[in-house]
């Protein structure tokens, strides 16, 4: 095991952190505990505290990895298509479901299993993803961008959460993709 010295708190913070990346993505949240990161770098369960106030913090900087890194592909999305048209809304729902299905395990942990509230703003991991919705909906329907897509976002939310309930493999894809046009198409419409 290495000893306490051979790493600052931040190194050991960052290691840490990478390993937990790792174990999240190859294996999923339920592998996420304190013993398993810290041995994935050589490290026992007390290095994890040492960096780390609790697993919630830990876990919560992985969700706000993730929302940034979601948050990146629909502004991406956004930025290669007109804001002007509902379309565009379908465009975003389906990049957010692109990347619910390649990044599963992120997104899982993301919204199921929110970090405790005071470890870290998770409305402000949400809102990033947010974001790109209530600007297309600023541009359809001027003074209603926020709330239109606020819940625009939760009802994708809610329609990918129920299709990801069991293992990625048994999503009904058409069905997933037939919710998400009505939900868009309801939402252009209001």
């Amino acid at each position: 095991m290495p000893r306490r010295n051979l790493h600052s708190r931040d190194q050991l913070h960052d290691m840490l952190l990478e390993a937990a990346e790792t174990i999240l993505v190859e294996e999923g949240g339920a592998a996420l505990t304190a013993r398993r990161v810290a041995f994935e770098i050589g490290y026992t369960v007390a290095g994890v505290y040492m960096a780390f106030d609790s697993m919630d913090e830990l876990l919560a900087e992985l969700n706000m990895r993730t929302a940034r890194l979601l948050a990146a592909e629909l502004n991406q999305c956004l930025a290669e298509c007109n804001t002007n048209t509902p379309q565009s809304l379908t465009r975003l729902a389906l990049a957010h479901w692109t990347f619910a299905k390649t990044h599963i395990h992120r997104w899982r942990l993301l919204f199921t299993r929110p970090a405790a509230p005071d470890v870290v703003d998770y409305v402000q991991a949400l809102a990033l993803i947010d974001q790109p919705f209530v600007n297309v909906f600023e541009q359809l329907q001027p003074g209603r961008g926020r709330e239109l897509g606020l819940a625009l976002n939760l009802a994708l939310t809610g329609v990918l959460l129920s299709h990801y309930a069991g293992q990625p493999t048994t999503i009904d894809e058409r069905r997933a993709r037939t919710s998400i046009e009505i939900i868009c198409r309801q939402f252009s419409l209001n």
